[in-house]
């Protein structure tokens, strides 16, 4: 998306955490008041889940 802002293509509303440092000719600008925001994964319950999928879940399962 970064990529995408840097080429004249659009602006982003993202975390800050997702936003590389130093991209050339995009500017970076906090939102005030913050957004509160919730997170949701989706997959199929019907299907296992490779290693790196069951890893990436994991990981967001811990982070309460």
């Amino acid at each position: 998306m970064v990529r995408l802002v840097g080429r004249g293509e659009g602006v982003a509303v993202m975390n800050r955490l997702h936003v590389p440092n130093g991209i050339s000719g995009v500017c970076v600008v906090d939102l005030a008041p913050e957004i509160p925001f919730d997170i949701c994964l989706c997959w199929r319950k019907d299907r296992r889940l490779s290693a790196a999928a069951q890893a990436f879940l994991d990981y967001f399962r811990t982070m309460e």
